[in-house]
């Protein structure tokens, strides 16, 4: 892969030729003795922060070319568990995927599910001290899109990154895939900011059947954000819904916690008047939101 997007339907095809790799050894600890498996998994959020130490220090110790070289060879995978790191400007130049070449592909194209820009996240997140984040990736243990829990450090002007994975909620769960969907739009805003953002969700990229996320500028009411180009800066008293209802204040009241609000309007999927449910969270000044028709 040089030089193109990564999408979440090339990325299926590593888990294939990585199988084969996923039973190698946890690195040794300083004595020579590999930990225990339950040992080294009690604590994901630990386990995963020693895995990216362990590159650090190897790196520290071996210096760039040994470090990358372990990196990029599927020996180092580990489970679930593996280093990618980038360099200074953003490019990965190591990965240990045997199917996708990630080498020299630059973060901002990588991409997952519905071309969400979760490379640029990565890129933008990452921090001297250390930060956790949460996208969607390919598990090399089961071949499986899964939520992953990233952490991030920069070191010596390179990114290391590495993290576990759990399941994703199913769309078959409304409620949580619709929350889902807007967690993802506010971890996106935290990183890359509020252009990135905007970009995306202006964007038919991030529809995904009935679910869209759509952001209104909670200081004028009027919606930034919406993959329809005649819904964004419209003016805020036209939200009602097909009964007549008002619906504008329910959003605009959504707080910090989020809300779940109740309207009815024709199902352009269905041709039918139906209730929609829409999730709607007031963050930094904008309240972000998704739905589903009934």
């Amino acid at each position: 892969m040089m030089g193109r997007v990564v999408t979440a339907a090339v990325l299926v095809a590593v888990a294939v030729v990585a199988a084969a790799a996923l039973a190698c050894a946890a690195p040794e600890r300083q004595d020579g003795r590999a930990p225990s498996a339950e040992a080294r998994r009690s604590d994901q959020a630990a386990y995963t922060q020693a895995f990216v130490q362990r590159a650090i220090d190897r790196y520290e110790a071996d210096g760039l070319e040994d470090t990358l070289a372990h990196y990029r060879s599927v020996e180092s995978f580990d489970g679930q568990y593996y280093v990618f790191i980038a360099d200074e400007g953003g490019t990965l130049i190591a990965h240990p995927s045997p199917e996708v070449d990630f080498q020299g592909v630059h973060l901002s194209e990588v991409r997952t599910t519905n071309e969400y820009p979760s490379g640029q996240m990565v890129l933008d997140a990452a921090s001297e001290d250390g930060v956790w984040v949460r996208y969607e990736s390919l598990n090399p243990s089961n071949g499986r899109m899964q939520m992953k829990h990233a952490w991030l450090i920069t070191h010596d002007g390179l990114l290391f990154g590495s993290g576990w994975h759990e399941d994703l909620p199913r769309k078959s769960n409304h409620e949580a895939y619709t929350q889902w969907l807007v967690e993802k739009a506010l971890i996106l805003y935290d990183a890359p900011g509020f252009d990135v953002t905007i970009d995306y969700y202006n964007s038919r990229e991030n529809v995904d059947g009935p679910w869209y996320v759509f952001i209104i500028d909670a200081s004028t009411g009027r919606t930034v954000g919406h993959f329809r180009p005649e819904i964004r800066q419209r003016d805020p008293s036209e939200r009602i819904d097909s009964t007549g209802y008002f619906y504008g204040d329910d959003l605009l009241s959504a707080g910090e916690e989020g809300k779940w609000i109740q309207i009815r309007f024709l199902n352009p999927e269905t041709g039918e008047d139906e209730v929609k449910h829409v999730w709607a969270i007031h963050h930094d000044g904008y309240v972000f939101g998704s739905g589903w028709y009934e």
